[in-house]
């Protein structure tokens, strides 16, 4: 049976950013990636199915349970960030990335890790766009829209 991957790291690039320690619910893959969800974002962790879904005040992930190692509470150096977009909700699977809950039109990237440009699309009239990574090999990817960017890792 195929696996699938399901990754969602949240980087936001806007404000001041500078470092410090804060608590974090800390999600362990068992391929060796770390998920962090700070605490003063109020995560909420629901076991739905077969997966495990995380909602933050800012980022929403969903992860197949078998996929998971452990979630405990850690202490993370921290980024704090002055303004936050609430628009967009990501989903990634080892087939397809989807990016929901954006303008009509909104352009999204998937770039490569020295930036060049993997595939690119817009989202539709539902707010949705799409994009399949069946065609690309494996590799870290970086997600690009709305002034946000997340990396994950295609195996």
């Amino acid at each position: 049976m195929r696996k699938f991957f399901l990754i969602f790291f949240l980087t936001l690039i806007s404000g001041t950013i500078y470092a410090q320690d804060e608590m974090a619910l800390s999600v362990s893959m068992h391929d060796g990636t770390v998920i962090n969800f700070f605490l003063k974002e109020k995560p909420c962790v629901s076991f739905v199915s077969d997966s495990v879904e995380i909602v933050s005040s800012i980022s929403k992930a969903k992860l197949k349970r078998s996929q998971v190692r452990d979630i405990k509470f850690t202490t993370e150096p921290a980024t704090s960030i002055s303004e936050v977009a609430e628009d967009g909700i990501v989903e990634i699977s080892g087939e397809f990335v989807c990016v929901e809950n954006m303008k009509q039109g909104c352009n999204v990237l998937l770039l490569t890790t020295d930036g060049r440009v993997a595939m690119a699309t817009t989202a539709d009239e539902n707010g949705v766009a799409t994009l399949s990574l069946t065609s690309l090999p494996k590799g870290i990817y970086l997600l690009n829209y709305n002034n946000t960017t997340i990396k994950f890792v295609k195996p």
